[in-house]
C-alpha cells in the first residue's frame, strides 16, 4: 500500500493507540470492520454537513424533514452493505434518535451560528518541520471558531469532557492548521457532542490552545513519521483491549 504523504490526526490518534495498529492500518491496508454506530455518527456528520453547506449558501437552516432525509438515505445505504443490521433492535433505535438530535440541533445550536467554510481541508506543507499536515475541519464559522461534532454514546461521552477537550490533539492540529492558512489565531476551538441517547443534551465544549501546544504536536507527528520511515513498529501492550487488531496481532516488535 502507497505511504500516506502527509501527517493527519487519525494517523496519530492510530500511532497513539499503538504503532502496530498503525502499520495494519496504514502501511498494510488492513481495515478494520466498520459497526452500525459507526456508520450512524458518518450519517449525522452528513446530514449536519448537507445543512451547513446550504446555509453558507442562503443563510438559513435547512427543514428537519430534509436534514432527516439525508441521514436516513446515508444510513441505509451503508446497512444494505451490510444486510443483517436491518434486523436488529438497534437500527429501529437509531432511525428514532437521529431524528430527535438533528431536530435539537436545528432548534438550539444552529440558529445561533453561520458557517463560512465546511468540511474544510487544509494539506500543508510545512517550513521548520519535515512533514505535511492534512486536517479536514466539520466547520468554520464566519466569527472564526472552529467546530469538530462527535456522536456519542453512554461510554464515549467522558472522551470530550473539557479536560479531554483541552488536551485533544485534534484541535491542536486544526489550530495549527487554521493559524498557518489564515494567519491569523482562531476565535475559539469547540466540540459539539450529539449524544445517541432518547433524550440527549447537546453540549458545546469550548477550550483554546497556545503555540506551544502546536509545536509540540507537530515535534510529536515529526517523530512519529521517522519511526515510520525507518519501519520499526512496537506494540503498545497497554492497550490492546481497546485495539481492532488484537485478535490476529502477534504481540511483537516488527521491524519492515
Amino acid at each position: 500500500m502507497k505511504k500516506q504523504d502527509y501527517v493527519s490526526f487519525s494517523q496519530i490518534n492510530k500511532f497513539m493507540l499503538c504503532p502496530i495498529a498503525f502499520k495494519y492500518h496504514y502501511e498494510d491496508g488492513i481495515k478494520q470492520d466498520s459497526n452500525i454506530y459507526m456508520e450512524y455518527g458518518s450519517a449525522i456528520h452528513h446530514a449536519l454537513a448537507y445543512n451547513n453547506m446550504q446555509k453558507v449558501k442562503t443563510k438559513k437552516d435547512e427543514s428537519i424533514e430534509i436534514l432527516y432525509k439525508k441521514f436516513y438515505e446515508y444510513l441505509n445505504i451503508e446497512c444494505k452493505k451490510r444486510r443483517g443490521w436491518f434486523k436488529s433492535d438497534i437500527y429501529n433505535d437509531m432511525l428514532i434518535m437521529g431524528e430527535i438530535i438533528l431536530g435539537k440541533y436545528l432548534k438550539e445550536i444552529a440558529p445561533n451560528y453561520q458557517p463560512l467554510y465546511v468540511e474544510q481541508t487544509y494539506k500543508i506543507k510545512l517550513k521548520h518541520f519535515p512533514i505535511t499536515i492534512l486536517a479536514i475541519i466539520d466547520v468554520i464559522m464566519d466569527n472564526g471558531e472552529v467546530w469538530d461534532y462527535k456522536t456519542v454514546g453512554k461510554t464515549t461521552k467522558k472522551n470530550w469532557v473539557q479536560k479531554e477537550v483541552d488536551k485533544s490533539f485534534q484541535l491542536t492540529l486544526y489550530s495549527g492548521a487554521y493559524r498557518k492558512e489564515h494567519q491569523k489565531i482562531e476565535k475559539g476551538l469547540s466540540i459539539i457532542t450529539l449524544p445517541r441517547e432518547a433524550k440527549p443534551v447537546i453540549t458545546k465544549v469550548d477550550t483554546t490552545r497556545t503555540q506551544d501546544d502546536i509545536l509540540y504536536l507537530l515535534e510529536y507527528a515529526s517523530l512519529m513519521d521517522e519511526v515510520c520511515k525507518k519501519g520499526v513498529y512496537v506494540p503498545n501492550l497497554k492497550n490492546c483491549s481497546q485495539c481492532p487488531y488484537n485478535k490476529t496481532c502477534k504481540k511483537q516488535i516488527i521491524i519492515k
